[in-house]
């Protein structure tokens, strides 16, 4: 009868035949500022303009398949509420245009606070690699996740808008019924870039690592069954 030591030594032997490494399936990454109460914004309580404007986050670029599951921002100065909506944008193959692959509505916190951060919760977005986040606000005003305008910065931030470049009028950029799931989006760069103080949890799906450690423990069982026969 195989001993337990045995069955130990086997399981080792044969992860490292099949290359295994320690796996861990609860594996997530930050997309966008990890650090949210570092640094101060130059405009601590959000835009006071930007109203239909599509927000395009050109560093929060989806790694890998699997979902999306909260968004937390730094808190803005004032005690307004806003609401503002979380887009996924998944690029067609031509430059700068975008199918809208998931949307959630998020709103600020209520009652408002001005210090710290909020979460949100969302609705496990589903996501492929190579998606890319953005955020658009049509009627509030101001918005409500502070930035600075830094084209170093860690989302590195674009606007859109089809007309009066430098005026960021409300007829400039897309109107909410342009952006629904499923819609073509063609991009169009207006203005400087910012650098916002928000982040977006990001969960993979398994990888087939995980899968072939599974398959190696119903060959190990299959093993001790035939054993201890």
């Amino acid at each position: 009868m195989m001993t337990n030591f045995a069955r130990v030594l086997a399981a080792v032997l044969l992860a490292a035949t099949i290359g295994l490494a320690p796996l861990d399936c609860s594996a997530q990454t930050t997309l966008g500022k990890a650090d949210l109460l570092t640094g101060n914004p130059a405009a601590a309580n959000g835009d006071g303009g930007s109203t239909n404007h599509l927000f395009l986050h050109r560093n929060m670029v989806v790694p890998a398949a699997g979902t999306l599951t909260m968004l937390t921002s730094r808190e803005d100065g004032d005690e307004n509420s806003e609401e503002f909506n979380l887009l996924v944008m998944r690029p067609t193959g031509t430059e700068n245009e975008f199918t809208i692959a998931a949307r959630q509505q998020l709103f600020d916190d209520v009652p408002p606070a001005t210090t710290g951060t909020t979460s949100y919760a969302l609705n496990n977005l589903a996501v492929q690699a190579g998606d890319v986040l953005a955020h658009f606000w049509d009627m509030q005003n101001p918005g409500s996740i502070p930035f600075s305008n830094d084209p170093e910065g860690d989302t590195n931030t674009i606007w859109d808008g089809t007309e009066e470049s430098a005026g960021h009028a409300a007829s400039s950029g897309p109107q909410s019924g342009d952006l629904e799931v499923g819609d073509t989006f063609a991009f169009v760069e207006n203005g400087g870039v910012r650098d916002y103080w928000f982040n977006v949890t990001h969960v993979p799906e398994p990888s087939m690592l995980v899968l072939a450690g599974m398959g190696t423990l119903v060959v190990l069982l299959r093993i001790r069954r035939q054993v201890d026969k």
